[in-house]
């Protein structure tokens, strides 16, 4: 049986970046994208748009997730169409290997794109994962009458307990990887360590989805997640005994400001 959800970080993209595009309404056209903050799938989301604004039309693309993804992107034009990357950072962070030239079919890349991991394994968790469970700074102090003051000024949104039981050795270790890229060891560099790859960095931030697809702090329109206390190493332990072929991964407790 096949799971879904996944994990996406967000990655910083930077101004300026663009692709040389063409179809079968003329071209070539350089297209610009807005710089911000995207996950692979909202990256992809925008350079869509990007296109269909700039070199229309009916661009079209997606990020393979769900029970059976992944995790690479598919793109199409219309007519024999071709894209240049003029920014080689944008290819890679969608996983292409090279330049699109010449096709009328849609072309799908090579490896995951980046910041996304997909476990393929039902996740466990301390709470409901819509739920965003609010923390606070507050203190208390007792009078020695039995009179309670209590004070706070700060809270912020927690997540406590993630699980993922058994997840496939594919979607672990790199070395053992069925689709590149798409494992916890590389997830985890990339994202959480950091300084391996352009526009993510050390303790970046994600979104999560469960195995539903229900987004972690839906309910409370939750923008973002951290790992907080950070995980310092990466340290899967085998489900069971001396077996390799499923792993539990675990992140303690993970934080949002909102």
């Amino acid at each position: 049986m096949a799971f879904g959800g996944r994990i996406e970080a967000f990655m910083a993209v930077p101004s300026g970046i663009t692709l040389s595009a063409t179809n079968g309404a003329g071209g070539p056209t350089l297209v610009t994208l807005t710089a911000g903050n995207y996950t692979a799938s909202s990256l992809v989301a925008h350079v869509v748009a990007a296109l269909n604004a700039q070199r229309p039309a009916g661009w079209t693309g997606s990020v393979s997730t769900g029970s059976s993804g992944t995790g690479r992107v598919t793109l199409a034009g219309t007519g024999t169409w071709s894209i240049l990357w003029t920014s080689t950072l944008l290819r890679d962070a969608l996983g292409f290997a090279a330049n699109i030239t010449a096709v009328t079919g849609s072309q799908t890349g090579t490896v995951c794109a980046r910041g996304l991991w997909l476990p393929d394994a039902p996740i466990q968790i301390d709470s409901d994962p819509a739920r965003a469970p609010i923390v606070s700074d507050l203190r208390t102090t007792q009078s020695p009458t039995g009179k309670a003051y209590a004070m706070a000024s700060n809270t912020f949104y927690r997540h406590k307990g993630l699980r993922w039981s058994h997840v496939p050795q594919s979607r672990v270790h790199e070395a053992k990887a069925t689709h590149a890229g798409n494992t916890w060891e590389t997830w985890f560099r990339q994202t959480q360590i950091g300084g391996l790859v352009a526009w993510l960095s050390a303790g970046s931030a994600f979104e999560i989805y469960d195995h539903n697809e229900i987004k972690f702090g839906s309910d409370y329109s939750v923008a973002s997640w951290q790992i907080s206390p950070a995980i310092n190493s990466i340290e899967p332990k085998r489900s069971s005994g001396d077996w390799v072929g499923y792993w539990e991964i675990a992140i303690p407790q993970i934080v949002s400001a909102g």
